[in-house]
């Protein structure tokens, strides 16, 4: 167990699995968002292993049918590590991830994170506003949470109270008081909010937004002057406003109090040891908007005989990850639109025509630079 974590930790690995089949035990970890397999196991070592594993993790050992969770810390070199392990009863035994929390992946500022200037100027700006509410979006493992942290670090300083709400306090952040949600308990986002304001809190920072009563919380607290930073699972910047009122957030207050609202995505990036070149064919010269241009367009692809192999199967090289990001500031037009309850196209429309630069011309532009395939950009923008 040692040797995967420490394998893991050192590979820059965001997770490390454990997952029993019928005749082996599969090990694989998540680098840069790709599975990349690790080893086979007998499956008459699994016993012993996963009693080592629950040991170290403060789980229990006799308990084999409900899902379990655990946290340990992990040393390597001169550094310690966070892990958090999750269990789950399945066909042939205990599926085990741990999930790798290593404070040096994560950026020292929002400068860190590759943000084009227009959309990291957007996000100071509204980092500037003294109250109001600024989310991040985007599917699991799109990076919310390096953000978020990035954003908090930024505008970290003795001169103010910073408090978190986390499922759970994934990295520790100096100077922050961090509190992990234990719903077996009935401590929920919902509970630590409402204790928080009780804090006098300058800054807040909500994990997640789930459900209503943590959306209402969270939209209150910006109204009264409080600085509120959270994640939301939406598909671009716009939905996140209807997925909001959806919840039961009221249109007026979620109008007033909006800052601001960043979308991102992670994509792969073309290896630089794996790249090959060629010329765009005409639908691809439509896709990225260059269709009539009479100078000859060059895209960069993964070499077919790079060593690069699918997801899940042992690969030489392992593709690297870019963000790109969207920005929505709202001004008087949209956050009309909002209380008018408009449609995610309605409001997307009014953003696009005031100068909100869509996910899908940043990933263009990454194209058009050879540092990413059109494919991806089609599999990861609409």
């Amino acid at each position: 167990m040692d040797q995967l974590l420490r394998g893991a930790v050192e590979s820059g690995a965001s997770d490390l699995h454990i997952e029993p089949l019928q005749n082996s035990i599969r090990i694989r970890q998540r680098v840069n968002g790709r599975f990349v397999h690790v080893a086979t196991l007998d499956t008459n070592l699994y016993s012993g292993l996963l009693s080592a594993i629950k040991v170290m993790n403060g789980a229990d050992v006799a308990e084999f049918r409900v899902p379990q969770d655990g946290r340990m810390k992990f040393g390597v070199g001169d550094r310690s590590v966070d892990v958090r392990m999750s269990t789950l009863p399945t066909r042939f035994g205990e599926s085990v991830v741990f999930r790798v929390l290593d404070r040096m992946r994560i950026g020292s500022s929002l400068d860190s994170l590759g943000i084009p200037g227009p959309e990291l100027a957007g996000i100071r700006r509204a980092l500037a506003d003294p109250s109001g509410i600024i989310l991040a979006t985007g599917p699991t493992g799109s990076g919310k949470t390096t953000t978020l942290y990035c954003a908090i670090q930024e505008i970290n300083h003795p001169g103010l109270k910073i408090l978190t709400v986390e499922d759970p306090v994934e990295y520790a952040l100096e100077g922050v008081v961090q509190v992990a949600v234990n719903p077996s308990i009935g401590l929920d986002f919902a509970r630590v909010l409402r204790a928080f304001l009780r804090h006098d809190p300058d800054v807040m920072l909500i994990g997640e937004i789930r459900d209503q009563e943590t959306a209402s919380i969270g939209i209150h607290a910006a109204m009264t002057g409080h600085r509120v930073l959270s994640s939301l699972h939406t598909r671009d910047s716009a939905s996140a406003v209807v997925r909001l009122i959806d919840m039961g957030a009221e249109p007026f207050m979620l109008a007033e109090t909006l800052s601001g609202v960043i979308a991102q995505r992670l994509l792969k990036c073309v290896p630089d040891e794996a790249m090959e070149t060629y010329p765009a064919s005409e639908d691809e010269r439509i896709l990225l908007g260059r269709y009539g241009e009479e100078q000859p367009l060059i895209l960069s692809r993964t070499a077919s005989n790079s060593g690069i192999k699918p997801d899940g199967m042992d690969g030489a090289v392992t593709p690297e990850r870019i963000g790109i990001f969207e920005m929505l500031i709202p001004d008087a037009d949209i956050r009309d639109s909002i209380i008018d309850k408009s449609s995610v196209q309605q409001i997307r429309a009014i953003a696009l025509s005031h100068g909100m630069t869509p996910l899908r011309e940043h990933a263009i532009r990454l194209v058009l630079q050879g540092q990413v395939e059109i494919k991806e950009m089609l599999m990861q923008t609409a």
